[in-house]
């Protein structure tokens, strides 16, 4: 198995439109071991990614687990502004219940009888969803919470981690990230179902209108025979967003995987 290496730099710096015809070997997905998490970024590296307050926005995150080692609870998502911080976790020591914080603090727990976090080869599709200050999570095509919360500032997306008060990375996600969307809408339960229904399509039709909120995609989808790319991933699109994948420190890696939903 070829392995990625990542050394971070300084602290803070990481599609299926349709259907796709593959006819040579790729790699699926990016295997976190504990070791990194995504952020992401517009024009050039450097400018962050951010949502206006109160703008409305979905990711959706295809991911699948597995066994987990230690005692921290491995963050999938984390939704990050100046007043309000929202972490979405697999809940420790269970494989099938998923446990939301808004600022630290409890807001649900959540359990799904046919998920199984620990099974690396079932990917799951998480759909997060702000919609006038309205924030909406589903897991496939099920609402798991629905709660106001009130952006007064920018808000930005990272996967895979979320951040102590100095800044730095922890709770680290165990598992595989087979693909991410940013939209620049709040998703509906329409869309969502049909993503889910259809894994490898992000609309029916290249005429669908909610195509043109399609801000970033990336699927991660690398040739077996080319060279390991740089930590730094462009939208597949060609648009100038990018994600930056990150490593918690020098001794750790993340690697490409065949494995995919």
């Amino acid at each position: 198995m070829k392995k990625l290496y990542f050394i971070i730099l300084t602290h803070l710096f990481f599609y299926s439109c349709i259907d796709i015809i593959i006819d040579q070997e790729f790699y699926e997905s990016i295997h976190l071991q504990n070791s990194g998490w995504f952020e992401f970024y517009e024009n050039n590296q450097n400018e962050k990614l951010q949502f206006a307050a109160e703008s409305n926005s979905s990711i959706q995150i295809w991911f699948s687990g597995e066994e987990q080692l230690g005692e921290i609870a491995p963050c999938i998502l984390n939704i990050k502004g100046e007043n309000n911080e929202l972490s979405i976790y697999r809940t420790l020591n269970t494989n099938n219940k998923i446990s939301i914080y808004l600022n630290d603090e409890l807001l649900q727990i959540v359990e799904q009888e046919l998920i199984d976090f620990n099974n690396e080869k079932e990917f799951y599709l998480l759909t997060a969803s702000i919609n006038n200050a309205q924030f909406i999570l589903y897991l496939n095509n099920t609402i798991l919470l629905e709660n106001p919360i009130s952006w007064s500032d920018a808000y930005s997306y990272q996967v895979g981690a979320n951040f102590n008060q100095n800044n730095e990375a922890i709770n680290l996600w165990y598992g595989y990230i087979d693909e991410i969307r940013l939209w620049a809408i709040s998703l509906t339960q329409e869309i969502i179902d049909f993503h889910y229904q259809n894994p490898y399509k992000v609309s029916s039709s290249y005429t669908d209108e909610y195509l043109d909120s399609l801000v970033g995609l990336w699927d991660f989808q690398i040739n077996t025979s080319g060279e390991d790319p740089a930590y730094i991933f462009q939208d597949i699109n060609d648009y100038e967003m990018y994600t930056i994948l990150y490593t918690s420190n020098i001794e750790a890696y993340n690697e490409l995987s065949l494995n995919g939903r």
